[in-house]
């Protein structure tokens, strides 16, 4: 799925591989296996899936929330971030707070007792507020400002649960959807 027009209200949908560029004036709430945010986004983006981006000239004017394997956050986001995955990267300029957990699901890897998340911080990023990572492997690199840097090395065990939470929540908010618009289509169809 491909968009790069205008949308002027909220993008919601899902597909194995989906770009928004162009301008989104309201909310995106997606899932797939690969998300390509190039445009801007008017107020906040939710998204799922396996592999995120956000590119170097994506402008995000609300919150961020993401949820996948392998996230990669460049460009400019105006509210807070929340990032759960395995592989997170980060870049551009934030100007809430950023809050990174790893995911850990199912059992860990064999040759290691456990899989956390590898948070990168490129040079060049900016982030104004407080930078929260919760997991075992962080490389702040040289030339990144950060003005808060809180880290927890402890584990993700409570994490699943919180994720696990969030992703019904999704599931349960696009069912719920799905559910009001047949109902409406039959209700204008009897009408």
């Amino acid at each position: 799925v491909y968009s790069g027009g205008v949308i002027e209200g909220d993008a919601l949908g899902g597909a194995p591989d989906i770009e928004l560029s162009g301008k989104i004036r309201g909310n995106i709430r997606t899932g797939g296996a690969n998300v390509n945010i190039t445009g801007e986004v008017g107020k906040n983006a939710t998204i799922f899936a396996g592999t995120i981006r956000f590119t170097r000239s994506s402008v995000v004017n609300g919150n961020v929330s993401v949820y996948g394997s392998r996230i990669e956050l460049d460009g400019t986001v105006r509210g807070n971030v929340i990032a759960k995955g395995r592989e997170i990267t980060l870049g551009g300029e934030f100007f809430g707070n950023v809050e990174v957990n790893s995911t850990n699901f199912g059992k860990p890897h064999p040759r290691s007792e456990r899989r956390d998340a590898k948070l990168t911080v490129l040079p060049g990023t900016i982030i104004h507020g407080t930078l929260k990572f919760r997991g075992g492997n962080a490389d702040i690199q040289s030339g990144a400002r950060i003005t808060n840097f809180e880290w927890d090395k402890t584990g993700s065990n409570e994490q699943r649960w919180t994720f696990a939470s969030y992703a019904w929540k999704f599931f349960r908010f696009v069912f719920t959807t799905i559910a009001y618009l047949l109902l409406a289509s039959l209700l204008f169809k009897a009408f």
